[in-house]
């Protein structure tokens, strides 16, 4: 029997177009889906579960992670008081608000005393600042008073020119320092002595 060229040329055309015809009805699952051994569709991912195209299996997200809206990755679950820069990096505390350490996953509020600028650290407030919790600014005392990292700013003693605490000052000119029953005032100075700051 011959076969002529034209009938071979058919059936090569037939083959090819059969292969096409499968390969076509063999479709590999989008990302955010997952079929099992002999589906006819994808199955899309549910919950805290995420998936690469072409799954078999929705995979969960680890802690601290929640599935994107289409499931196709796991982004950081950004905490309350904080920004997540790109969903998948370290969150940042929004200022007044710092994180305790560094494998902490929430921000807390910024201590009285302390300034929490939005680097997740709290400096504690320098010598004549004060601050209420939540601040992320130290705030200076006025002429009179004094603060060291505290909650609110507390008087100097009578006749004291600056401190910077209450145990840490400098009388004005005419009085002296003195830590008499352990009460740190300035004192007149008495008759014979001079007393010059």
């Amino acid at each position: 029997m011959k076969i002529s060229k034209l009938a071979v040329a058919l059936v090569m055309v037939g083959a090819l177009y059969s292969a096409d015809a499968l390969a076509a009805k063999r479709v590999k699952c989008p990302a955010g889906t997952y079929s099992a051994v002999g589906a006819s569709q994808c199955t899309p991912c549910e919950g805290n579960s995420y998936s690469k195209a072409g799954a078999s299996v929705c995979i969960n997200c680890k802690d601290g992670y929640v599935a994107n809206t289409d499931h196709t990755a796991c982004i950081l679950d950004c905490p309350s008081n904080a920004t997540c820069p790109n969903g998948v990096t370290a969150f940042v505390c929004n200022a007044g608000y710092y994180k305790k350490n560094t494998t902490d996953k929430t921000c807390t509020a910024c201590p009285a005393g302390y300034k929490c600028t939005g680097n997740n650290k709290a400096t504690k407030c320098g010598e004549n600042t004060y601050s209420v919790a939540g601040s992320s600014t130290c705030t200076p005392c006025e002429n009179g008073y004094s603060a060291a990292g505290a909650a609110k700013c507390t008087a100097c003693p009578a006749h004291a020119i600056s401190c910077s605490s209450a145990t840490v000052f400098t009388c004005e000119d005419g009085y002296y320092e003195s830590n008499a029953n352990n009460k740190h005032t300035c004192k007149q100075c008495e008759a014979g002595y001079y007393c010059k700051n």
